[in-house]
């Protein structure tokens, strides 16, 4: 059974939006592997989730603030917040109130640990706070972060991608990364990794570089906004296993996941 971990909605915030220093962006990624592959278990109130969908909403509209809700629903545990709860969070001697009410909601789900970037917030709490990086060492055995295989699933050329992520671009602006796969007939796979902006109206930002990395993170390929504001696009062909990473880099930019084909 996957481990189960409560979210301070705040740090969840920025994984959502790869945002905060280089190691977090990277251990942002490899946990949001580890949800996505369902080695664990992660829940929000629904409050949070409500003010993650404002949040995005007022950076970057209703149809991208939607889309990710759709994301975070099928990825992340809800729990409802009632009046029990807040009278409940008021006894705790805990100085924050939104944070008191994450603590009890944590508790009422038998959950000890607490996932957040300011373990000042949840003194008192009782329960274990940790980093996305201490989670990560406890669950990967691998120094890659590349524990099991992403699951891509196909309904024909025109269904949508089969990964897409949302990417923080900078000065209120989003992207989505898009990676689409296709069996060649060697036995290899067609892979296309493509970087643009959230919808086809949105323009990338100038010097932003898309890089395919191997294993041992050696450029492969890599394209700039420069030579196309609309869009970035790589493809290439790899063998069923084989593992590879993406990354982007500009101003203010350093995003990177990895992925197995």
């Amino acid at each position: 059974m996957p481990k189960k971990y409560f979210f301070d909605w705040k740090l969840f915030l920025n994984v959502i939006l790869n945002r905060g220093r280089e190691d977090e962006i990277y251990n942002a990624v490899e946990f949001w592997q580890l949800l996505e592959t369902k080695q664990i278990c992660a829940y929000l109130t629904d409050v949070a989730q409500k003010r993650i969908y404002e949040d995005i909403e007022a950076m970057s509209g209703s149809s991208v603030a939607d889309r990710v809700f759709r994301s975070i629903q099928s990825t992340i545990q809800t729990y409802r917040i009632t009046p029990g709860i807040m009278e409940e969070a008021l006894k705790l001697p805990v100085d924050d109130y939104e944070s008191a009410i994450e603590v009890v909601c944590a508790k009422q789900l038998g959950i000890t640990s607490l996932l957040t970037h300011r373990p000042e917030h949840f003194r008192g709490s009782g329960l274990q706070l940790l980093s996305l990086n201490d989670v990560i060492r406890y669950h990967l055995n691998q120094t890659t972060g590349l524990s099991q295989p992403i699951s891509f699933q196909f309904r024909g050329t025109q269904s949508l991608a089969a990964n897409e992520t949302l990417i923080n671009l900078g000065q209120n602006r989003v992207g989505y990364l898009l990676i689409r796969k296709d069996s060649a007939t060697d036995g290899e796979v067609n892979i296309e990794v493509r970087l643009q902006g959230s919808n086809s109206q949105d323009f990338l930002p100038d010097e932003l570089t898309l890089m395919l990395l191997d294993q041992d993170h050696r450029i492969v390929m890599e394209g700039n906004s420069s030579l196309s504001k609309q869009g970035i696009g790589l493809e290439f062909s790899g063998e069923p296993g084989e593992p590879f990473v993406v990354r982007i880099v500009g101003k203010g930019i350093n995003f990177a996941k990895a992925f197995v084909i």
